[in-house]
């Protein structure tokens, strides 16, 4: 069997990764790091990437602009650009795991094909996962970047199953943390789906049937290993 796993906020933490680059970047440009200024951002950032997954705005468009939104709301004299260009420079280092990740990794690589399967850049990506000390866990990477399409757009899905001609939908499995990107999109591709609903989010309308696995949802990361 074959398994996608997200990297973002599934096996690396993207909260505390990004606060401790927005810090570096604040430091940089002698912006107050608050938790006003955290608190802003984040719900900012995830109404950009899910507008991102409804091809309502471009990456580019995302990056240039999500800084600037929180600073006119904040109040605050900067440099959205500039800083998004030191913010991503300190998040291409940070490699954080979520609890459990290391020993999930090893065990689902003890036992399947591991991929990840990620929106965002190879270079990227690859690096945080190296110096996170679990690259060696993936057989491969499926990032958006290299594809030309993010997760939950059924051309994200067409390239993997490109690459592995020998697979079918069916019998491949989606981890992830995000029930728009991760979820959604594998399940209406075909692909069994195990939500890591840390947030205790809603399933929004999504059938979980347990019996099947189709949609089997865990709370703790480690608890996938009571599953697969």
């Amino acid at each position: 069997m074959v398994v996608f796993v997200d990297i973002d906020d599934t096996l690396l933490d993207f909260t505390k990764c990004s606060n401790a680059a927005i810090k570096s970047a604040c430091d940089k440009f002698g912006v107050p790091y608050t938790t006003t200024l955290v608190d802003t951002f984040h719900p900012i950032n995830l109404d950009l990437w899910h507008k991102l997954e409804r091809k309502e705005v471009t990456k580019e468009k995302l990056f240039d602009t999500r800084f600037q939104i929180v600073f006119d709301k904040l109040g605050i004299k900067a440099d959205g650009i500039a800083f998004e260009s030191a913010f991503r420079e300190n998040f291409h280092e940070s490699a954080i795991l979520v609890d459990g990740a290391r020993e999930v990794m090893e065990y689902l690589h003890s036992k399947y094909t591991v991929y990840a399967a990620s929106n965002a850049s190879m270079h990227q990506q690859t690096n945080r996962m190296k110096k996170a000390g679990i690259d060696k866990y993936l057989d491969g990477y499926f990032v958006s970047e290299d594809i030309g399409f993010p997760k939950p757009q059924k051309e994200f899905f067409d390239a993997c199953f490109k690459s592995l001609p020998q697979e079918k939908p069916q019998d491949v499995v989606m981890i992830g943390d995000s029930l728009s990107a991760d979820i959604k999109g594998a399940r209406e591709y075909g692909l069994k789906t195990i939500w890591y609903n840390h947030r205790g989010e809603s399933t929004d309308g999504v059938e979980c049937d347990r019996n099947e696995h189709y949609v089997r949802i865990v709370e703790k990361l480690s608890d996938i290993m009571f599953i697969l």
